[in-house]
């Protein structure tokens, strides 16, 4: 399940018991990424239907939400799961299936939606479904923080900037209005379609980590 080269899990000696917290180690391009989730539910159905697994619940920081449930026996689960057809020199053929239930960032959440759609080619942008000037941008974000003053940032300012951070004013100054169009028309939903939702919810999150 986890013989991958660029993934580890943590660990695999862990028990199966409810209230056991277990993570994959994930290598990126030059960092990893520690992906933690807890086991909320063990599945023992016995002689009745011959299947035994568990579940587990996605823990603060896991970029997706949700859950998603492991389960190995005799009886060929549902369609609707991700099944693997297993041969056992004991038990003979066993069934193991997975039956994931997640709500994962909107990035993250469009990207495998993409990765689903086999029908899907070409070039997709990946932005915010609603673009806002940097004005509105910014006056969200401070009231999601209770922030009630923002000073003002002209563009003389902004030159001078530039040049301690030894880039262009332009990449600030001007821009490009750009919507997921393609991606709308095929059926993707946000969970953030709006900045002053995601604004509050980015705030609310950062709050909850230094509680």
């Amino acid at each position: 399940m986890f013989n991958i080269p660029w993934l580890r899990l943590c660990w695999e000696t862990a028990p199966i018991r409810v209230g056991t917290e277990v993570a994959v180690l994930v290598r990126h391009f030059g960092f990893y990424s520690l992906n933690a989730c807890r086991i909320v539910y063990r599945i023992d159905n016995g002689a009745r239907t011959k299947r035994f697994g568990f579940g587990y619940g996605t823990l603060e920081e896991h970029p997706e939400r949700g859950e998603e449930p492991f389960t190995v026996g005799g009886i060929k689960p549902a369609p609707r799961s991700t099944t693997t057809s297993l041969l056992f020199p004991d038990l003979g053929r066993c069934w193991r299936d997975s039956d994931a239930r997640y709500r994962g960032a909107d990035f993250l959440s469009a990207i495998e939606f993409l990765i689903a759609r086999e029908d899907f080619t070409g070039c997709v942008n990946l932005s915010s479904s609603n673009p806002v000037p940097n004005r509105e941008f910014m006056r969200a974000l401070r009231q999601a923080r209770g922030t009630r003053i923002g000073l003002p940032a002209a563009k003389w300012m902004l030159e001078i900037g530039s040049i301690f951070l030894r880039t262009e004013t332009e990449l600030v100054l001007k821009s490009r209005r750009v919507v997921p169009g393609r991606l709308l028309e095929a059926g993707f939903q946000f969970k953030f379609p709006n900045w002053s939702v995601a604004a509050q919810n980015l705030v609310a999150r950062l709050r909850a980590s230094k509680s």
